[in-house]
């Protein structure tokens, strides 16, 4: 689904002119361009889960290392946190087996 959100469109914020999708299954960002009808694909190298927009600008990823952050403009993915990081069996996260809750 994409994200429609003013914020993300830095040079007209009243016009929508780009969106942003995540394709779980390549997995990557899709960032499409409604003035210019061009996709970039933005390959992520590991499955994603949720995407929500930050504030900041960009996007912020749960996978299953931890969460990282998705630049717009350089396209870049960045590391944010790896939440449980002291529960190497945990089940979120890449964790290897179920573990205790």
């Amino acid at each position: 689904m994409p994200i429609w959100a003013e914020r993300l469109c830095p040079p007209a914020p009243a016009l929508h002119t780009q969106a942003e999708r995540i394709d779980i299954l390549t997995p990557s960002v899709h960032c499409y361009d409604t003035v210019k009808g061009t996709d970039a694909e933005v390959k992520l190298g590991s499955m994603v889960s949720i995407a929500i927009p930050k504030a900041t600008d960009g996007l912020l990823l749960a996978t299953p290392t931890g969460l990282m952050t998705f630049d717009l403009a350089s396209k870049s993915l960045a590391a944010f946190c790896r939440p449980e990081s002291d529960r190497p069996t945990s089940c979120c996260f890449g964790g290897a087996s179920l573990g205790t809750r």
